[in-house]
């Protein structure tokens, strides 16, 4: 049987962007303080460079990382994860774009 590792007080979300066909599944976790962001993402293509963006509920948009996809990745789906100093009381979105600013997909929270 599966245990559910997911801290209490964790928010998921899933979505697919109908522009780009990438799905995500984000879960933020609450920290003291600040949020954990760990991502799942299928359908992109091997070599993006992406950046891990959170914007709270003010409008300010916090950069929680950033990778590259690998080949695996690219085949298998991408697992990344950063933090930000937003409580997850005040994280509204999460948002993976290329670091050339070109948008993937968004996650409202």
């Amino acid at each position: 049987m599966a245990v559910d590792t997911t801290p209490e007080g964790s928010k998921q979300v899933m979505v697919t962007d109908a522009s780009t066909g990438t799905t995500m599944a984000a879960t933020v976790e609450p920290r003291a303080g600040w949020s954990w962001i760990t991502v799942n993402i299928a359908g992109l293509k091997a070599g993006a460079q992406c950046q891990m963006l959170v914007t709270d509920k003010s409008g300010k948009t916090y950069v929680a990382g950033s990778w590259v996809i690998s080949e695996k990745a690219a085949r298998e789906g991408s697992r990344f994860g950063g933090g930000v100093l937003v409580p997850i009381g005040q994280v509204r979105s999460v948002e993976i774009k290329t670091a050339q600013g070109q948008h993937v997909v968004t996650a409202s929270v």
